[in-house]
């Protein structure tokens, strides 16, 4: 039986714990015939990137859905011929997408430590199982986009969490790498954040309190010494 008195960290998926590596995916799939239009791949990347977040703000469709039609936008706002097949590729790269190393024995040594372990995705239902088994570690609740109907940053997809979960916020860390769908979202919500910053990117002092450690075995180490 779960305790609702344990503590908790819930963690984002894509980029936190599974390698997404989408851009790689787009400059396969889209480079070559980007290239032969004489159009630079690596905008098509930058535009999409911002697109993909829009989309999560506009109203709720599967993240399957997003991902074909986010791709079809930025190959259109830049002249690249779109077929569907580019979207069948991605997705099929994508449920292939596998952890970075240092996850599964850290995750392990977190449930060792005696936290529950949660995900907060945007994702879908059945996408997710590609990558729960793939990080074959069990998890005690799995929170989709799906099941929420709203992707963060969205305070919905927050809300629905902690319905979910059911414990007082002060047992909860998040830990995440997406600053602008995890971290700011949750600035004065109470919780423990971490910002699991693999990229090395900069922060902002403006959202503290937060943790900040560059990958999962760093936050083993940062829960000991909480304690």
């Amino acid at each position: 039986m779960l305790d609702g008195h344990q503590r908790i960290i819930t963690f984002d998926c894509y980029g936190t714990l599974i390698r997404f590596d989408l851009d790689g995916v787009v400059r396969r799939i889209v480079g070559p015939r980007a290239l032969r239009h004489g159009i630079d791949v690596e905008q098509i990347i930058s535009d999409l990137r911002i697109i993909r977040f829009y989309a999560t703000t506009e109203r709720y469709a599967r993240y399957q859905d997003v991902l074909r039609r986010t791709l079809e936008i930025a190959c259109m706002r830049h002249g690249v011929p779109y077929d569907a097949e580019f979207g069948d590729a991605l997705l099929e790269e994508v449920r292939r997408f596998q952890p970075f190393e240092d996850v599964h024995q850290s995750l392990l040594d977190l449930k060792a430590l005696g936290y529950q372990a949660a995900l907060l995705t945007n994702s879908d239902d059945d996408l997710i199982l590609h990558h729960v088994r793939a990080i074959d570690v069990e998890f005690d609740y799995v929170v989709t986009a799906e099941s929420s109907r709203a992707y963060k940053p969205r305070q919905a997809a927050f809300d629905n969490l902690f319905r979910v979960i059911d414990r007082p916020r002060h047992l909860v860390t998040h830990a995440a790498q997406g600053w602008e769908y995890d971290i700011l979202p949750t600035t004065g919500m109470g919780i423990h954040r971490v910002w699991i910053n693999r990229a090395g990117l900069p922060g902002n002092e403006a959202f503290a309190p937060y943790d900040e450690v560059s990958n999962v075995r760093e936050l083993v180490t940062l829960m000991e010494r909480r304690g």
